[in-house]
């Protein structure tokens, strides 16, 4: 009897959340980061169906996209002026190969355009940049 009113006392304490339980609060995903999301989506389908027209005007926009980002100067950063470059440079490498007919040149360029990706937001989670930029209201764009 004493144990099960000490799990009676004790079951509704569990459903309680912990501290570290807090759900975390979703930051709002800035417009140009979700345009280039898609265009790297449409820039895959287009890979794996061969349809290299549509792996050129996609990479054409991402490149168009990222630039507009960067002109935004929203970061500064030497490290994220190099990412920002280097994607770029993969960008123009996919629609090279797009232009030539070169699935596997294309496929290599749209390998470095996603590691590019996945190291600057690495770099700007690790450096709290996107926290800062959050708070000042500004978007997050490569």
């Amino acid at each position: 009897m004493r144990r099960l009113l000490c799990v009676a006392l004790l079951l509704p304490l569990s459903a309680l959340p912990l501290a570290s339980q807090e759900p975390k609060k979703k930051r709002e995903t800035d417009p140009l980061m979700a345009l280039k999301l898609k265009e790297a989506q449409n820039l895959l389908e287009g890979l794996s169906l061969n349809d290299l027209a549509k792996v050129q005007k996609s990479a054409e926009e991402l490149l168009r996209i990222s630039k507009e980002a960067q002109f935004r100067k929203v970061l500064t950063t030497a490290k994220y002026e190099y990412h920002a470059n280097t994607f770029q440079q993969a960008a123009e490498v996919v629609i090279e190969k797009a232009k030539a007919k070169n699935l596997d040149g294309a496929t290599l360029g749209y390998l470095d355009m996603t590691r590019t990706c996945i190291k600057c937001h690495q770099y700007t989670r690790e450096a709290g940049l996107g926290l800062l930029i959050e708070k000042r209201g500004d978007g997050l764009g490569q």
